[in-house]
């Protein structure tokens, strides 16, 4: 069943822009719903538009905790791409199978990461790569502030995918959890409740 898409970063930003969305207490950035709102469709746009992300694409994280990793993931879902955070304490034999996994179109990456991301473009395909520096000069920020939105804004259903997180056992291969916008939604849900 295709539910409508129902945005929560955009609908903040209509009914409170300047209420605090965000804070990132490494670095001190915050950011008011507008704000946040209007990052999230810059990078969902620069996607688009430089990176070619098409529904269905992932884009895979490699960095510690920050307010770009809300960003990132948000903005998977304005295109309908699939957010795939990896977990920066894995080896990079570990991260190279994830990846041949999972074919990101896109790697996004802390500066702490260089020399794992280095290793694992010789050792495979990864058709973009950009490092974000929390907030300073870099890539990611170079994106935002070309700005735009996305064209189109993906719709997703509640069924879709949204991200998909790596796992295992104590045996075997790590394999993805996929993660729909209907497990999100009711997580927010208990969460309130």
């Amino acid at each position: 069943m295709d539910v409508p898409h129902y945005d929560w970063i955009a609908h903040h930003a209509r009914i409170s822009p300047h209420g605090p969305a965000q804070e990132d207490l490494h670095t001190g950035r915050r950011f008011d719903w507008l704000q946040m709102h209007r990052r999230i469709d810059a990078w969902a746009a620069w996607l688009q538009r430089e990176a070619g992300v098409k529904p269905g694409d992932r884009i895979a994280m490699l960095c510690h905790n920050s307010t770009d990793g809300n960003e990132m993931m948000f903005a998977a879902q304005r295109v309908g791409a699939i957010h795939l955070p990896l977990n920066w304490r894995l080896a990079v034999p570990e991260l190279e199978f994830i990846l041949n996994d999972a074919e990101p179109r896109v790697l996004v990456h802390g500066p702490e990461f260089a020399p794992q991301v280095a290793q694992l473009r010789e050792r495979g395909r990864l058709p973009v790569v950009v490092e974000r520096r929390d907030g300073a000069d870099s890539e990611y920020e170079r994106a935002m502030a070309a700005g735009g939105e996305p064209s189109p804004r993906h719709r997703p259903a509640l069924d879709d995918v949204w991200i998909l997180m790596y796992t295992s056992g104590t045996t075997g291969r790590p394999k993805g959890a996929k993660i729909t916008y209907r497990a999100q939604l009711f997580n927010a849900i208990h969460c309130a409740m």
